[in-house]
């Protein structure tokens, strides 16, 4: 799928405000049909990796979301 936008979100520890965050991108006028939304989780042990979770499973054309283990590793693609 092509896209007009892609927008790189930082995630560490959001949780408590990352569905505004996710929702703000979703509900933006130019349709989220035309955005891509890649969620880069720096390590949260909040509840920030099940809310990225959700988002992608319900967007899983739109959304990526990586999520780093430890600072030694690479990012795991959920």
């Amino acid at each position: 799928m092509k896209f007009k936008f892609s927008i790189v979100m930082a995630v560490y520890n959001a949780s408590q405000w990352i569905n505004e965050a996710i929702d703000s991108v979703i509900n933006q006028t130019i349709g989220f049909e035309n955005i891509e939304l890649i969620l880069v989780d720096d390590g949260s042990i909040d509840s920030s990796k099940e809310i990225c979770k959700q988002y992608k499973n319900e967007y899983p054309n739109n959304i990526k979301y990586y999520y780093r283990i430890t600072r030694s590793h690479f990012f795991n693609i959920f």
